[in-house]
C-alpha cells in the first residue's frame, strides 16, 4: 500500500459521512443519535441529507418491497468506498413483526453487502453510536499500518 493510499485510509476513518435511511421505530432512535446529545461531529463522523454525499449508509427498520428499492438506490449514489451499517433486527433478519401474508423475503445483506451489524429492536442511541466508532475502527489502518504511516512520514519531514 502506498503512502497516499494510507493516507486516504486514516482520513476515511477520521472523516465517516453517513447517510441514515430509516423507518418504523429505529427512526426515533436515529433522530436522538442525530440531537447534540451524542453530537458526532466531534468523532469526526457528519451525518449527510444526501445518499451521493454519503459514504457511510445506515439502514435500519422494516424492509417492505418499496423500501428494498430505495436503499438498492441509496446504495448505488455513495461515494467510494461504500460501507454499510445494518442496524435493528429488521434489516439484519427481515422483520421482527413480519406478518404470515406479507413477502419479506430479504434481509438487507441479501441486498447489499454489509460492513457492521447493530443489534437491537429498536437498536438504541449509544448502539448506533457503537457501530459508527466500529467502522472507524475497521476502516482505520491497524496499528502494524500505523507504525509504517509514522515511520514513512517521519521520513518524509526528514527529507525535506
Amino acid at each position: 500500500m502506498s503512502f497516499l493510499n494510507r493516507q486516504l485510509q486514516k482520513l476515511r476513518a477520521s472523516s465517516l459521512r453517513p447517510y441514515f435511511l430509516t423507518m418504523g421505530c429505529c427512526a426515533i432512535e436515529v433522530k436522538s443519535l442525530l440531537s447534540s446529545v451524542y453530537d458526532l461531529k466531534r468523532m469526526g463522523i457528519e451525518p449527510v441529507e444526501c445518499p451521493s454525499e454519503a459514504d457511510v449508509l445506515v439502514v435500519s427498520g422494516w424492509l417492505n418491497s418499496s423500501f428494498q428499492e430505495k436503499i438498492k438506490n441509496s446504495y448505488r449514489q455513495l461515494q467510494p468506498p461504500q460501507f454499510v451499517v445494518a442496524a435493528g433486527v429488521c434489516p439484519i433478519s427481515g422483520s421482527a413483526y413480519k406478518k404470515s401474508n406479507e413477502k419479506i423475503e430479504k434481509n438487507l445483506q441479501d441486498l447489499i453487502p454489509v460492513d457492521v451489524f447493530v443489534s437491537g429492536c429498536p437498536p438504541t442511541a449509544e448502539n448506533f453510536f457503537e457501530a459508527l466508532l466500529l467502522l472507524q475502527e475497521k476502516v482505520s489502518p491497524n496499528p502494524k499500518q500505523r507504525e509504517i504511516l509514522k515511520s514513512a512520514i517521519k521520513s518524509e519531514t526528514i527529507q525535506v
